[in-house]
C-alpha cells in the first residue's frame, strides 16, 4: 500500500498547520487589543478617582435623570 506523503508530511498536515498559525495570530491580536482596552479603562478609572468628583458626578446625573422622569 502506497501512502501519499512528501518528506514525511501527510496531505492534511500543511492545511492544518496554516489553520493553526492563523488561530495563534488571531489570539495574539485579540489579546493585545484586550490588554490595550484594559489599560485605557484603568486609566479612565484612575483619572476619575483623581478628579475627586468624577464618579459622584456621573452618579448624580443618573439620579437627576431618574428624578426628572
Amino acid at each position: 500500500m502506497v501512502h501519499r506523503t512528501l518528506l514525511g508530511f501527510c496531505g492534511w498536515d500543511i492545511p492544518a498547520a496554516i489553520v493553526l498559525i492563523a488561530v495563534i495570530v488571531a489570539l495574539v491580536i485579540r489579546n493585545r487589543k484586550l490588554k490595550n482596552k484594559e489599560r485605557e479603562l484603568e486609566e479612565r478609572v484612575l483619572g476619575m478617582s483623581d478628579n475627586g468628583n468624577g464618579l459622584e458626578k456621573e452618579a448624580g446625573t443618573k439620579e437627576d435623570a431618574e428624578a426628572e422622569k
